[in-house]
């Protein structure tokens, strides 16, 4: 049940982590 959406959850704490994106983001 705590699988249900972990695509975003994923990319925007992946890339955050991996610097993509701002940290304001």
């Amino acid at each position: 049940m705590r699988w249900n959406k972990p695509t975003v959850v994923e990319m925007c704490v992946g890339l955050e982590i991996n610097g993509y994106f701002p940290p304001e983001y």
